[in-house]
């Protein structure tokens, strides 16, 4: 048996910057440290350098997703298939 534990969090995405942020944790990254992008069921993962990966919880499907996708294409981030 095991115990869920959920961790709240926030993600701003700027023009330039994105910013990752718990109650205890706030992280920037610039898209340059994007190496690809990949749409799941409900999130889309960012692989970052340095073996690092951002989970964004959205519908892809969704006005919010949707906007993310063409924000990453716009900075030529490459969709990993």
């Amino acid at each position: 048996m095991y115990k869920k534990i959920e961790i709240p969090y926030t993600m701003t995405f700027e023009e330039d910057i994105f910013t990752s942020e718990t109650d205890n944790v706030k992280r920037t990254f610039s898209y340059n440290d994007v190496i690809s992008y990949k749409i799941l069921e409900n999130q889309i993962l960012l692989s970052l350098k340095g073996k690092m990966m951002e989970t964004v919880v959205v519908n892809p499907n969704s006005v919010e997703g949707k906007n993310l996708i063409a924000l990453l294409k716009r900075k030529r981030i490459p969709e990993k298939k």
